[in-house]
């Protein structure tokens, strides 16, 4: 049930499947649409649980400030599982204020029933939802205690949040399930980590890449401010009931980031709502003590210099390339891919349909490209199966050329920026110079490496990485003739035994990938590196220097000249 190697929340997943099986198929627009969908919810379900707290207009206040915040902008843009967190909380607290508001004993046990129901599948979409929950319980359990009749409410509530979440319980407490959380983990409060959410928060987000704004913190001075002045006014106008739970409620927020011993801002998902809260109190705290003058106008130029210096954050520093502030950013945050994709739809756009090739390298963490290309790759969408392409495209190394160019004359070459991780090329080669046997073969190949692929990334981290050689063995002597993926089938053997720690059979492997397929400059440099590893350093320094003499170095920087009818 629990997803990918940090053991994942399901629901964002299955929503995410159903979308792309039902309504639309992948692509770069569903890609986006998913999380702006989302935030659109977010947004209404934001002023319909406000509502139940404020005055008509200080909802409007609270709404924009969500909508518009730096935080939410980037949730709108992100397709993960933190972009269900802000809207199942908004319904949780809607319907828990319609719960407490209700007179008649039907409405009441109507409104228990789905707030049960939307606290539950709260728990199927975040790992720090058990914040949020155990904030509603405290107040159900203060209003038992005042009112004894309600204790058959509390009742009610554990037993349907119980055996509603109890498949996601069983699936916690499997023997892989806590990994990460118990890796994450660090005792009762550790206060440097605590610091560092506060300093994220107010001041210098940087330390947390790649999600950070790379200018102040998360929230920016003026909405900090703001918070702070809410706080106060709070204290003084509310009373001691909607104090000491607001501050439970905040406290509660912040646990799954104060408990941990490590940087990641989402864990601070459910806090947010509590401070756009605060700052809302304070523009109403301000509007209290100012003197007598046309209210809305003052508000007014306050919200959009708010929203000005949240969009300044978002699209001229988080999203500025010059801007970066780590290599770590650029890896997370590498604009490679969409260039891949740019040069692959424009070729589709010229000649049609195309055979991509997306499996062929190293990077099993990054396959949104999979997606956003799958409307025209026919290797991957079987509506395609049968349709002829002009063009067949392979994303793989960029040294791998020379040995291309030797076997497909007519290859072209887009020479793409080096960045991290991988030094990624795009090759296309007319489809008419690849024999039907060689490409049913590479399509054959692709499709088990993407199954692999799959399985990498819903890999149980107490499983050894030699799991996924054996899912390869059927490649081992398949295509015997076939030095192009008799290379790829080796190489990845390498990377799977080098990751679990057996240098001795990943540098025979990568010895397998040069004399099999072709003597590339990076399997020279892997291999040096898996020799050194085992001590062998004379053998090693051999392969070092082998990796700067190959032929493929000389490609990759003449590749520019090689192919100057592609567009850079």
């Amino acid at each position: 049930m629990l997803f990918s190697e940090i053991r994942l929340e399901p629901l964002f997943i299955w929503i995410s499947a159903f979308f792309f099986k039902y309504l639309l198929s992948p692509s770069l627009l569903s890609i986006r649409l998913i999380p702006a969908l989302i935030s659109i919810a977010s947004i209404l379900a934001a002023y319909w649980a406000s509502r139940k707290y404020l005055t008509k207009s200080m909802a409007f206040i609270f709404t924009w400030l969500f909508s518009f915040s730096f935080f939410e902008m980037t949730l709108s843009r992100l397709l993960a599982w933190p972009t269900l967190a802000p809207l199942l909380q908004f319904l949780c607290l809607g319907l828990f204020a319609h719960f407490l508001e209700s007179k008649s004993p039907r409405s009441q046990w109507a409104f228990l029933f789905l707030l049960c129901l939307s606290v539950s599948l709260g728990f199927y979409a975040c790992t720090t939802w058990p914040a949020v929950w155990l904030f509603l319980l405290v107040i159900m359990v203060s209003k038992a205690y005042d009112d004894h009749k309600k204790i058959v409410f509390l009742a009610a509530f554990l037993a349907g949040t119980i055996l509603l979440t109890y498949p996601m319980i069983q699936a916690r407490l499997s023997p892989s399930g806590m990994s990460h959380i118990k890796a994450n983990f660090n005792g009762f409060i550790p206060w440097e980590s605590s610091a560092s959410y506060g300093s994220v928060l107010f001041w210098d987000s940087k330390p947390d890449p790649p999600f950070s704004p790379n200018w102040g913190g998360y929230l920016n001075p003026l909405l900090g401010s703001l918070a702070l002045i809410g706080f106060f006014y709070f204290l003084k106008v509310f009373d001691f009931f909607w104090i000491i739970f607001s501050i439970l409620g905040f406290l509660f927020s912040l646990l799954p980031a104060i408990l941990s011993n490590s940087l990641e801002i989402y864990r601070l998902s459910h806090a947010f709502p509590f401070f756009l809260a605060s700052a809302t109190l304070g523009i109403r705290g301000l509007a209290s003590v100012l003197p007598k003058m046309p209210s809305w106008r003052w508000i007014a130029c306050l919200l959009l210099t708010l929203l000005a210096l949240d969009v300044y954050k978002y699209f001229w520093r988080f999203c500025g390339d010059e801007t970066l502030p780590s290599a770590i950013t650029s890896q997370f945050r590498s604009v490679k891919y969409f260039q891949i994709y740019k040069f692959l739809e424009q070729k589709n756009a010229e000649t049609g349909p195309l055979h991509v090739f997306t499996e062929f390298n190293m990077d099993y963490e990054n396959k949104v490209i999979n997606a956003a290309i799958y409307s025209f790759n026919i290797v991957q969408n079987l509506a395609l199966t049968g349709v002829d392409s002009q063009w067949t495209a392979l994303v793989i190394p960029s040294d791998e050329g020379p040995f291309l160019q030797k076997r497909f004359p007519h290859l072209e070459y887009v020479l793409l920026p080096q960045n991290v991780p991988l030094s990624l090329g795009l090759f296309f080669i007319p489809t008419r110079e690849i024999p039907p046997p060689v490409i049913h073969a590479w399509i054959e190949a692709d499709h088990v490496y993407q199954e692999v692929n799959f399985k990498i990334r819903n890999r149980d981290p107490i499983l050894p990485w030699d799991l996924f050689t054996k899912q390869m063995v059927p490649l081992k002597d398949k295509f015997q003739d076939d030095p192009f993926l008799q290379g790829v089938y080796w190489e990845k053997v390498a990377f799977f035994k080098g990751v679990a720690g057996d240098y001795q059979n990943a540098a025979f492997a990568y010895q397998r990938a040069i004399q099999k397929g072709y003597p590339m400059a990076h399997l020279y440099y892997d291999l040096g590196l898996s020799l050194k590893l085992l001590g062998r350093n004379q053998e090693a320094q051999r392969a070092f220097q082998n990796s700067t003499g190959t032929a493929s170095k000389e490609f990759i920087r003449s590749g520019e000249t090689l192919y100057p009818q592609i567009k850079k």
